[in-house]
């Protein structure tokens, strides 16, 4: 129970609520939108419709990685759009960045000189794998194969036009951002300038930031969605940008993309903090993205002075040789789901990002440091991989790969720095790719074949499990061990079946392990019953107290599956309006879903109560308030 508080005075009655301030939003862009569309009918159609509907201006339309478009929505029909049956969500479009700025020895610090696949010998021979790079385009550049080329900036009047795509065979690099990157994935192995990781590997350039280094997620996704229409030919692609938030679209396509066999490399971020931001949790706001998605391989940065382990280099202004850069952001957890296992946890291996010398525009060549330039070191060492073995064909053909990359990273022990200058307990290993094919032993492939992901049952279902496992040694499904998130250990076998789960979200994991150790996992998300997903106000009444001075307002919570809401924050406004006085106050729910506010020597008049604010962990809040009254004589 609390007091409330008189909104003209400073006066406490009771127990006092400290309210604290709102952490600083993304960076978001004005009446800009990304809206996702159920599944059914024509993307085209649809947006046409809400176009006319609701007067929006619809920009780029997505097919291939995001069922959804973009678009300008006017303030005062943002709430009709996302009330639209044929809608499934609307988010915020955010403006994104290079991540390079914090100002070459990479190469040979990881060993792709001596990797068979890589062959880098002065004669020009190319590393057959396809590669998106996927930031401000790719000047055309003679040590650099460009096979493909589209950009997806949108530079209109508004904008944002209906009808806005990504232009094929357009888009140069007016920032350098991207040309950098693409040299240190691929450059030619030509005898001129430097050559890449992955030398000659084509290179599709897919430019979603301006001249400046910005962006818009709109962009992004139209960039992304250019990938999944092409991922029968593009193996691997790199995100060397980022931006504070948390959005559901981005993620959802570049899922859609992993599902059709496209590995994601990306930059964890040169603000020296957690991925997961101050609170360290996955899905808020203060999330570093893409970086913080479970389904990418997140690349931090080493500074290294002298290409070679040991850590007699020379100092670097980013720190000392063979440390990880003092401005790479880390993970201090990982988030659960992710199908692989790194000693870094979120951060799946570090590369060099420090003073690290590639093409620039104009045709020359020039340095850089930041997490930028150490992620195409890995997506090059992934393109090695799959010209030695094979491409994904699925996200469990993805994951298999992150974690032979992981298998084969050099461990912090033995790069010969003393202090490797991790800020967490979680050392993530150096990408090294010198043993020419990847690790000599890799991790069981595991694949689940029942449930699919996302599947719901209702309660009490029979629920069966089943699953394969294979490695060089064999067969090794028999061994398959299952458990779930919620419910622990399910079973062990290919086929587990008739299982009952407790009602929730369920991360159902089937994992082996090889004859050397090695193993393999995967999982799926499912549900079972009814999830909690909106918090309600069920009602609102008053009571008096025996002396019947004091007036209370009693507001109850439940969720959408006519549960309590226990513990939500809860702020109302309380109105006299006989008096035209309000009251208000915060308070915390109890088991049963109520808070109490109560009004000390409340004068007589009509009473009505209204919510300002509910926060609830993992549940939204329509906004409404019921009708409610109460006369105190």
């Amino acid at each position: 129970m609390i007091s409330i508080v008189l909104a003209a005075t400073p006066q406490l009655f009771g127990q006092g609520v400290t309210v604290r301030p709102v952490p600083p939003r993304p960076e978001a862009a004005p009446d800009r939108y990304i809206v996702q569309l159920r599944a059914g009918g024509d993307v085209g159609a649809q947006a046409q419709r809400l176009e006319r509907q609701y007067g929006l201006n619809v920009g780029f339309v997505y097919r291939y990685a995001l069922n959804g478009f973009a678009a300008v929505i006017p303030a005062q029909r943002l709430a009709q759009v996302q009330n639209d049956p044929a809608v499934l969500l609307v988010e915020p479009d955010l403006v994104i960045h290079t991540v390079s700025q914090t100002v070459p020895t990479g190469v040979e610090r990881i060993g792709a000189t001596l990797n068979t696949a890589a062959a880098i010998d002065g004669n020009d021979s190319r590393v057959n794998v396809d590669v998106a790079v996927i930031d401000t385009g790719i000047e055309a550049h003679a040590d650099l194969n460009v096979f493909a080329r589209t950009d997806c900036v949108d530079t209109s009047l508004f904008g944002i036009w209906f009808g806005a795509t990504c232009v094929d065979g357009q888009g140069t690099d007016d920032n350098g951002h991207g040309t950098h990157v693409s040299g240190t994935i691929g450059a030619l192995d030509n005898g001129i300038g430097v050559v890449g990781v992955a030398p000659g590997v084509r290179l599709w350039s897919v430019r979603v930031m301006d001249e400046t280094g910005s962006g818009y997620l709109t962009w992004l996704v139209a960039g992304m969605d250019y990938v999944a229409q092409h991922a029968s030919e593009i193996e691997v692609a790199n995100m060397s940008m980022g931006w504070t938030g948390n959005s559901p679209a981005v993620r959802t396509a570049i899922q859609n993309a992993v599902n059709k066999g496209v590995v994601f490399v990306v930059a964890a971020g040169n603000e020296g903090q957690d991925i997961y931001g101050a609170d360290g949790v996955f899905g808020t706001s203060d999330d570093v993205e893409p970086a913080a998605y479970p389904e990418v391989m997140t690349v931090s940065a080493l500074a290294d002075s002298d290409g070679l382990a040991g850590g007699v280099g020379a100092a670097t202004q980013y720190g000392p040789d063979d440390t990880l850069a003092t401005f790479s952001n880390f993970s201090s957890t990982a988030t659960p789901g992710n199908p692989v296992v790194s000693p870094g946890a979120g951060i799946d291996v570090a590369a060099p990002g420090v003073n690290i010398l590639s093409t620039v525009r104009g045709g020359n060549y020039g340095i850089l440091s930041g997490t930028s330039m150490a992620s195409p070191h890995v997506t090059g060492a992934v393109a090695l991989y799959i010209a030695a073995n094979a491409r994904a064909n699925n996200a469990t053909g993805v994951a298999a790969i992150r974690q032979a990359i992981i298998d084969a990273a050099q461990h912090q022990n033995l790069w010969g720095s003393a202090n490797t200058a991790d800020r967490d307990t979680n050392h993530e290993g150096l990408v090294y790719v010198g043993s020419g094919s990847g690790p000599i032993n890799f991790a069981p492939v595991i694949t689940i074949l029942s449930p699919n992901t996302g599947v719901s049952f209702p309660s009490g279902a029979s629920i069966t499990f089943s699953g394969t496992a294979t490695d060089e040694d064999g067969n090794l499904s028999p061994s398959l061990s299952w458990s779930s998130s919620k419910d622990g250990f399910l079973g062990t076998g290919a086929t587990v079946p008739n299982k009952i789960l407790t009602d929730g979200a369920h991360t159902i994991t089937a994992s082996a392990t090889d004859s050397k150790g090695k193993t393999g996992s995967s999982s799926v998300a499912i549900t079972v019953g009814c999830i909690p997903t909106t918090v309600r106000i069920s009602s609102v009444t008053y009571a008096l107290s025996k002396s019947k001075r004091d007036l209370s307002a009693i507001v109850t919570l439940q969720n959408n599956c006519n549960k309590p809401v226990v513990g939500a924050t809860v702020s109302v406004y309380i109105t006299n309006w006989t008096l035209l006085r309000i009251w208000g106050g915060t308070g915390t729910t109890n088991s049963s879903g109520k808070e109490t506010f109560v009004v000390k020597s409340a004068p007589a008049g009509q009473w009505s109560t209204q919510v300002t604010e509910i926060i609830a962990s993992g549940l939204t809040w329509d906004g409404d308030t019921p009708s409610n009254s109460y006369i105190k004589k």
